[in-house]
């Protein structure tokens, strides 16, 4: 089976795992924002040191990070040639390269992966059923949202896509066996794998609808109850003032 890990839930029992997940998705939202304000190196490097921080304090492995990160290899690739050549600023060298282009391509890599970091810690220390509970919070305000729609759509969504993922790595290894790989049309090729996974994936969808109704599953459920802390509001205070400090930093160009 496929060794797909991203952005699933690691037990243990640090702070960060006990902080209400109201507070954590709202400290992503601001981590996200502030990200966003960080025009220079010194604001990305506020926000790095605070999210290594924040991960000391998870006690997670420390290649758990490195490892999901390095998904986006290609991603960040791309945005930073994208952003090198032919950028307006400076002057063009060799092949259209800037170093004006370069150096606004690592910064925008830098930001990308600080919000990637964020997003991987929320979902590194959050129960799947948590994490839901949190956003139907913000949902149920919002009189033309269906909220229980809408978080139940996000639970199913992040635990049935790494399983499609196994399931595809498990009928290319199944493909690998019967030599599938020496044909050489890629067309016939992927088709060979697309159709068992596509059709794995609707009995699957089907099995969970049968699941759902055989438990007599209702959107017209109780509401969790939350539990907040000093720490958890103490945090948030943090990431304002983190919020804050880059902001200052973007007005004086530093």
């Amino acid at each position: 089976m496929a060794e797909l890990n991203l952005f699933r839930f690691t037990p243990g029992d640090s702070a960060l795992h006990r902080m209400d997940p109201r507070f954590k998705l709202a400290g992503l939202i601001l981590i996200s924002l502030t990200a966003g304000l960080a025009d220079g190196w010194s604001g990305v490097a506020l926000v790095t040191l605070f999210l290594a921080w924040t991960f000391r304090r998870s006690r997670l492995p420390r290649t758990t990070l490195l490892r999901e990160l390095r998904r986006f290899v290609w991603l960040f690739a791309f945005i930073l040639a994208a952003r090198s050549f032919g950028h307006p600023e400076g002057e063009a060298g060799f092949w259209g390269f800037s170093r004006a282009g370069f150096a606004a391509g690592l910064l925008f890599d830098w930001r990308l992966m600080a919000v990637l970091a964020a997003a991987l810690l929320l979902a590194a220390t959050t129960p799947l059923t948590e994490l839901r509970n949190g956003l139907l919070w913000f949902l149920h305000p919002l009189p033309w949202l269906p909220a229980a729609r809408i978080g139940t759509m996000f639970s199913l969504t992040f635990a049935l896509v790494p399983l499609l993922f196994e399931q595809a790595e498990a009928v290319r290894e199944a493909q690998i066996a019967r030599s599938i790989e020496s044909v050489k049309n890629p067309l016939r090729r992927l088709t060979s794998l697309a159709w068992p996974v596509l059709r794995e994936t609707f009995l699957r969808a089907d099995e969970l609808i049968l699941a759902m109704e055989a438990r007599c599953y209702t959107e017209q459920r109780s509401r969790p109850v939350f539990r907040s802390a000093a720490a958890d509001r103490l945090s948030l205070g943090l990431m304002l003032a983190l919020m804050v400090l880059v902001a200052a930093c973007r007005m004086l160009g530093v």
